[in-house]
């Protein structure tokens, strides 16, 4: 299983980062807050994502690192699930995980959540296949 979170899988792209504010769907676990897009299968990587710690809600450079550090680790560890998914799928899936927190939370909380989020596109995926 390949545990890295290689370049294909960064979202870098301007157009589609910009696409993915304005059209996104929603789905928030505190403090966390996930706009993805489910399209047809057509990039590299079944799932891009990009990871946001805004300057509004950590001041520091330093926790804004930190937390996107964390947020790149357990999405990393946690990624097989939602990347399976959508090659089962035949989907590609545009992610951004959003810190809207105001203070800098432990390993543990970013964790259960990303995982939760994780888990929750996973059946949003299963459900788009099963209607299709």
């Amino acid at each position: 299983m390949e545990n890295r979170l290689t370049k294909q899988e960064r979202l870098n792209k301007q157009n589609a980062i910009q696409a993915l504010f304005k059209k996104g769907t929603s789905l928030k676990a505190r403090p966390f807050k996930t706009l993805f897009i489910v399209e047809e299968s057509d990039a590299e990587a079944p799932v891009s994502v990009l990871f946001v710690v805004p300057k509004r809600n950590l001041k520091l450079a330093v926790d804004r690192n930190r937390m996107k550090r964390l947020m790149r680790e357990v999405y990393r560890k946690n990624k097989s699930g939602i990347n399976e998914a959508a090659v089962s799928a035949g989907k590609t899936v545009t992610l951004a995980l959003i810190f809207t927190g105001h203070k800098p939370v432990a390993y543990s909380t970013v964790e259960d959540k990303i995982i939760l989020i994780l888990q929750r596109l996973q059946k949003t995926l299963i459900n788009e296949t099963s209607n299709s």
